[in-house]
């Protein structure tokens, strides 16, 4: 066991009153601007309320914060919800195989395949083709829940897509699947 240290005392004041322990949080000049109302200059050529990926950003925990709190019920959060519906429209694929229609990595997936295989919502073959590559697929309790699950999911999907009309909606996926396409142009690079 170690000695206990003394914290750390100011030097005592020439008026005589016994020293302070020192105040970490002393104001610096950054401080005292802060309290002035003025804010710092990053030298950013884009202030950050004009940047897109923000505001991407926010719509998408936005959507995800909704999504989880419709699968709560179920005991489903969006990755295996995501992993249950993927599986549903590729069953027989390989964990690798899902991750990458994720857009997550292996380890991530690892993970999230594992959680489901304990709950008995998927099943794991080994391939006819690589002896140490599983197959994945739904199990009749894991389709059963999808269906369900799905329904709340797909509700939150229709009251998003259903604040905008038609016309909006189709210029909406038309410019995201501009930025997409901007975005990853050069990801070969």
């Amino acid at each position: 066991m170690g000695r206990r240290r003394s914290p750390v005392r100011a030097p005592a004041h020439p008026d005589g009153n016994l020293a302070r322990p020192l105040d970490r949080r002393r104001p610096t000049a950054r401080t005292r601007a802060y309290e002035g109302g003025e804010l710092p200059t990053t030298g950013s050529e884009l202030p950050s309320e004009q940047r897109l990926g923000s505001l991407i950003k926010q719509a998408e925990q936005a959507l995800i914060t909704e999504k989880n709190r419709v699968l709560r019920p179920f005991g489903l959060t969006v990755p295996q919800y995501s992993a249950l519906l993927m599986l549903a429209e590729n069953p027989n694929i390989s964990g690798a195989r899902l991750a990458r229609l994720g857009g997550v990595t292996a380890q991530a997936m690892n993970g999230v395949v594992a959680l489901l295989d304990q709950r008995g919502l998927i099943s794991r073959t080994t391939s006819p083709d690589h002896a140490k590559v599983l197959l994945l697929r739904l199990t009749p309790a894991g389709v059963a829940l999808l269906r369900k699950a799905d329904r709340e999911a797909v509700a939150v999907e229709r009251r998003l897509m259903g604040s905008f009309s038609d016309q909006d909606l189709a210029a909406f996926r038309k410019q995201l699947a501009t930025a997409i396409e901007v975005l990853t142009a050069h990801a070969d690079d």
